[in-house]
């Protein structure tokens, strides 16, 4: 897993992003909106107790084919128990992220299907080591789901295997 600290509009944060959950090609990045598709997590240094799964594309006006799969893949991911029942397994918090609606899928380049809230005891100093945990976590559950779109992904960004 690699690691990236930004600072945004919401302040400093730290992503983890997991090599086989990221696609990109032709030079394309968040930053451009163009040729990218990203789940990662991530942990805003304002709200440490706080593990945010992101996914993220272009928007829909730049490019409606991602935007889809965004889409899609996000509905699954909402929709599958498994992930909930994990992390209440964990004494861990679960609660439906933010820009879920379709609307705000195709408006945003960012969502956040879900988010998952530690207690206090359970809070790493180091926000890196929270974000491996909740990845080893549900790096399986979230893989499957993700599998149903890898090969659309691969398709569009060059089949990486």
């Amino acid at each position: 897993m690699k690691f990236q600290t930004k600072e945004l509009q919401g302040g400093l944060f730290v992503r983890g992003l997991e090599d086989s959950w990221y696609w990109s090609k032709d030079g394309g990045t968040y930053d451009k909106n163009v040729n990218f598709f990203s789940i990662h997590w991530e942990i805003q240094f304002r709200f440490l107790n706080i593990v945010r799964c992101h996914v993220e594309s272009p928007r829909y006006k730049d490019d409606p084919a991602l935007n889809d799969i965004k889409s899609r893949l996000v509905s699954s991911i909402i929709g599958c128990t498994d992930i909930e029942k994990t992390v209440i397994s964990r004494d861990h918090e679960y609660d439906v992220g933010r820009r879920i609606s379709e609307k705000e899928m195709q408006r945003n380049k960012s969502t956040e299907p879900f988010k998952i809230i530690l207690k206090a005891n359970q809070v790493d100093p180091d926000p890196q080591k929270d974000i491996e945990n909740i990845h080893e976590l549900l790096f399986a559950i979230m893989d499957r789901i993700i599998d149903k779109y890898r090969n659309g992904l691969d398709s569009f960004f060059g089949n990486r295997r």
